[in-house]
């Protein structure tokens, strides 16, 4: 059994120190001069810079893979490219398209940043007068449930539902903590392209763990990615799956 230690994408992330906790380890910055990674897991936790004074082949998740995950527009062209447009959104970098999808009767989201979280940088447009310029648009999903999907190394190991905060005025649109909305265990409804779209898209990164955040339309039943994230947030349960899916792997 390798010795496990974390490579977390800032030193202070919550979730990190909270899983080098359960795990029992120490985690160690890019820069280290002084980490000897042989005979080690390293468990890179949503960084994507490599270190610069060592070098391994024991990762779970290497930082090309997170780099790439970790970027909307970079996101949906690899998969794009791989043939798996069905499992994201419609997407475009060009504002003429996004208008025609606005004329069409079709709203868009304006992604103001390409790597912001808890809808950052996101909005909702239903007007082509309110269109501006951004680096990605992507046509809107309607959807009847969220998820977030996590899948390890041998498989899916917990699955989330995304419900509404009771006597919240929630964003029905763009559903993120702090627009009303949190993710639950309890009463999660299984639907199996959204967990099969969930497999495919981590596999395909590659990535070798990843938490998929899925939009569903029960009426068309499918299932889109909207993203992947490696450095999720982490207590509970959550943080009692990836602890064991860590050691399972070390």
């Amino acid at each position: 059994m390798k010795r496990v230690v974390l490579y977390p994408y800032k030193m202070a992330s919550k979730s990190a120190r909270a899983l080098a906790k359960e795990l029992n380890c120490y985690r160690v910055k890019g820069e280290s001069k002084t980490f000897k990674p042989k005979n080690k897991l390293i468990v890179n936790w949503g960084n994507s810079t490599p270190p610069t004074e060592w070098s391994t082949d024991n990762w779970l998740n290497h930082p090309d893979s997170i780099k790439i995950a970790s970027n909307k527009l970079l996101f949906y062209k690899y998969l794009s490219a791989r043939g798996l447009s069905g499992c994201i959104p419609d997407f475009t970098t060009d504002i003429h398209e996004a208008r025609e999808w606005l004329d069409g009767g079709h709203p868009v989201l304006q992604r103001n940043t390409l790597t912001g979280k808890g809808g950052e940088g996101c909005r909702y447009i239903e007007d082509k007068d309110e269109l501006g310029a951004a680096p990605l648009y992507t046509k809107y999903f309607p959807k009847i449930a969220e998820y977030r999907v996590h899948v390890g190394p041998r498989g899916i190991f917990h699955v989330q539902q995304k419900r509404k905060v009771i006597n919240s005025d929630a964003d029905f649109k763009i559903r993120s903590h702090g627009r009303g909305w949190v993710f639950s265990i309890h009463n999660v409804d299984l639907v199996d392209n959204v967990l099969e779209c969930s497999r495919t898209v981590v596999d395909s990164l590659p990535l070798d763990f990843g938490a998929c955040d899925v939009l569903y339309n029960k009426h068309r039943n499918k299932a889109v990615v909207t993203e992947v994230n490696t450095a999720c947030g982490l207590e509970g349960t959550t943080l009692e799956k990836y602890t064991e899916m860590i050691w399972s792997c070390s």
